[in-house]
């Protein structure tokens, strides 16, 4: 389940997570694209992929606030 945090009413954001015990992860989606960046630069993408993977949510926090590039776009969609 991937969560925006713009999508959730502002008391519900990481109430929901946490009231249900859900293994929790929160980023913002600058540091994730430059996370994501650096594993393909150093050929360890799969390996960072299946460590976000474990989560059961993934809050991506400031989506559209800083414009991508499209190999950013590309790992992150």
């Amino acid at each position: 389940m991937i969560v925006a945090g713009f999508y959730l009413p502002k008391s519900a954001r990481f109430s929901l997570p946490f009231t249900h015990r859900y293994s929790t992860y929160y980023i913002n989606c600058h540091n994730l694209i430059t996370q994501l960046n650096k594993a393909h630069y150093e050929n360890r993408l799969q390996e960072r992929l299946k460590n976000y993977a474990k989560y059961k949510v993934l809050i991506i926090d400031e989506i559209g606030y800083l414009p991508m590039d499209i190999q950013g776009a590309n790992l992150f969609f």
